[in-house]
């Protein structure tokens, strides 16, 4: 009876194991695509420092009653670009630390490090998401100075997507 037992018994953790290896290599395997999505974003972002350097317009030549100065403007855009570089900068950290991970660890992202590596990405996700965030807000700032009403409905929809970021970041930790 034992014999019949054991076999059972044995192909249950393993099976488990198998399922958590698999999970967790899933769970990579989508965080992967979020930093490569978030690379693609950011570089967009990072090409506003042609802007930054340039001669950009006079936001009083193009409204009465401008919200912002050029010097404002040139300053959002410094804002959205660092951002967006720290961002791109995280990003590059984060799949440095997966790779090194992946290949100089026989265990993997399981076992007595699971956790840890759990956390560390959740922390990057964080950063990532609230600095890619806050540079589109900037961002929106700017097109304030230039079309006031699509500037503010911007403005408007990168709170609501930073409320929202900041809500399911705070479900995450807890």
């Amino acid at each position: 009876m034992s014999a019949t037992s054991s076999p059972a018994s044995s192909s249950v953790p393993r099976t488990m194991n198998m399922n958590n290896a698999s999970t967790t290599e899933a769970v990579v395997k989508s965080f992967e695509g979020f930093l490569s999505f978030v690379i693609g974003l950011s570089i967009f972002g990072a090409s506003t420092f042609a802007v930054i350097v340039s001669d950009i317009a006079n936001p009083s030549t193009i409204s009465e009653n401008p919200q912002f100065t050029r010097k404002t403007v040139r300053t959002f855009l410094g804002i959205a670009w660092l951002f967006f570089i720290l961002a791109l900068g995280i990003v590059a950290l984060a799949m440095s630390l997966l790779a090194v991970q992946r290949e100089h660890t026989k265990a993997g992202f399981d076992g007595p490090w699971r956790r840890t590596w759990e956390r560390l990405g959740l922390l990057a996700s964080s950063f990532i998401q609230l600095l890619v965030t806050v540079a589109f807000l900037f961002l929106s700032l700017v097109l304030v100075a230039y079309a006031e009403a699509v500037g503010w409905v911007a403005v408007a929809f990168t709170s609501a997507t930073a409320v929202f970021t900041v809500l399911s970041l705070a479900v995450q930790w807890s």
